[in-house]
């Protein structure tokens, strides 16, 4: 009986992207054990685990450069707007210049951690914008300081100042307003935040809820 030959290919990608082994390829796919060896030693197969190792050298090795590169920026338009010469086009950049991280809660934990052990991490927020997402824009630069600006360009008086959030990067903002908000699942720290009001779950009117109170409030 004739015998297909095996999808090397298929066979080299499993292996670089990680989880099999040798031997694991070989009963899945009906080959010796030394026939994948001989094909992994002649085409130079690199295994999944070893590209992982290298993939994170190379992103450590980039994360200062990157960080720096990225938010050179927003310091900039942060200075201006410490020395009063932000216009709205500045604000917008500002709200704009930020690096942001994407990963696992726990390897997004990890690497919090990596950069606030740098010691420019001081110079920078950073702060959690949701369960997999870590933000890191210029001092200063964070809601808080954008409603506070954006208050003064429109005169409008901080008890008018309606925020609503759920996860840590809304703190400031919710610190600053005359009036704050938190849906039912906001994280804790945000539910704790002094004078906030617990709204029900976002999913379940939250925000309804809040324009109902504020319309009791302005009446």
């Amino acid at each position: 009986m004739h015998k297909t030959a095996a999808p090397w290919e298929e066979l080299r990608e499993k292996y670089e992207a990680g989880g099999y082994t040798y031997m694991q390829l070989a009963k899945e796919y009906g080959v010796s054990v030394q026939t994948v060896g001989r094909h992994a030693r002649k085409e130079n197969w690199v295994s999944g685990c070893r590209n992982e190792r290298r993939r994170r050298a190379e992103s450590r090795n980039c994360l200062l450069e990157m960080t720096r590169a990225l938010m050179r920026g927003a310091k900039r338009a942060a200075e201006e707007a410490e020395k009063g010469e932000a216009c709205t086009k500045e604000l917008k950049e500002l709200a704009e210049d930020k690096l942001l991280f994407e990963e696992e809660p726990p390897r997004l934990r990890q690497l919090e951690k990596y950069i606030r052990e740098q010691p420019w991490s001081r110079e920078y927020e950073i702060v959690a914008s949701a369960s997999t997402l870590l933000e890191i824009t210029a001092k200063g630069a964070n809601k808080g300081g954008m409603v506070r600006r954006l208050a003064q360009l429109l005169h409008i008086r901080r008890e008018n100042v309606c925020c609503v959030g759920d996860h840590a990067n809304d703190i400031p903002m919710l610190e600053f307003a005359g009036m704050s908000f938190a849906p039912a699942n906001a994280i804790e720290s945000v539910r704790r935040v002094p004078g906030v009001r617990v709204l029900p779950d976002c999913r379940e009117n939250a925000i309804a809820a809040m324009i109902a109170v504020l319309d009791q409030h302005y009446q």
